[in-house]
């Protein structure tokens, strides 16, 4: 898969590259691990109770973690409804839907990676 590829899946692996020094063993584990992050349906939950202190808490980590594992598509999906949060705001349904939209993307791509592998690294 070529660099640009990647790019279109949400995955920057030019700066993987960088995070991980080359490694890929070491990208792909990381990145992995993704799945296993519950920050995702915290934020979830956090939003349904309308507790924007929770909420804000559990999409600035899985901010961090996104970007952390070069997730760039998830990162930016999730930076508005940080923004959000910070100024105590409720995310719309609309943005809900938006976000688990690309958050299923971003978690078949990395089960993907979880099958196949990163190649072309």
């Amino acid at each position: 898969m070529t660099d640009k590829a990647y790019y279109e899946k949400g995955f920057d692996i030019v700066s993987a590259r960088e995070r991980f020094f080359g490694k890929r063993e070491m990208c792909e584990r990381y990145v992995i691990r993704f799945l296993e992050d519950p920050n995702y349906e915290e934020m979830i939950k956090a939003i349904r109770e309308k507790d924007t202190e929770q909420a804000f808490h559990y999409a600035h980590t899985l901010k961090g973690v996104c970007a952390n594992l070069s997730l760039w598509r998830m990162q930016d999906a999730v930076s508005g409804v940080v923004e959000g949060l910070r100024m105590g705001k409720l995310p719309r349904e609309e943005e809900i839907s938006d976000l688990e939209k690309c958050y299923q993307k971003t978690v078949v791509w990395v089960n993907l990676v979880k099958e196949q592998g990163i190649t072309d690294f």
